[in-house]
Formats: structure tokens, sequence, C-alpha cells
């Protein structure tokens, strides 16, 4: 291999382990919601537990929900920048 596709590749996997340490960083936030509900003994689902997660939603969308919104309004950056914007419909 040359010189000049090997730093294309480096740049490659250092961006796949930056994408890596974020989903990482989503995941653990999510794991740890699901712990707290478990701790207390939390339903997670609700009745309308589908689509994208509201900022600020008006209507009861369930506990899970709930707890994740909680999250954001304390202060959880990575939920508010990644989970709010691209995450599919059916990804909670």
């Amino acid at each position: 291999m040359n010189k000049k596709s090997t730093s294309a590749m480096n740049r490659v996997n250092d961006q796949r382990a930056k994408e890596v340490s974020k989903n990482k960083a989503i995941l653990e936030s999510i794991i740890k919601t699901v712990l707290s509900c478990a701790r207390q003994e939390i339903a997670l689902r609700g009745h309308r537990d589908t689509g994208i997660l509201k900022e600020d939603s008006k209507e009861n969308e369930g506990n899970f929900r709930a707890a994740l919104r909680f999250r954001i309004d304390a202060g959880d950056e990575i939920k508010k920048k990644k989970y709010l914007k691209v995450h599919p419909g059916n990804a909670s």
C-alpha cells in the first residue's frame, strides 16, 4: 500500500472510532434510564410508545419516554443532541 491510501484508511478508522465512542455513550445513557426504572419497579411501556421523541410533548407517552425526557431536561447533552434528532421512530 502506498502512503496516500494508508492515510485515507486511518482517517476512516478514526471517524469510525469516534462514532463507536459516541454510540456507546448514547447506549450507556439509555441503559441507565432502563436500570433506574427497573430499580423503582416502574413499567417501561406506555400506551403510545412509538414515533419520534418530542422534547416538549403535552401528552402522556409512557414512563420510559418520560424518563428519557427527564434526563434531557436534567442536562444529558448526549441524548439531546443525538437521540431527539436522528433516531428512527421505532427506536424507543
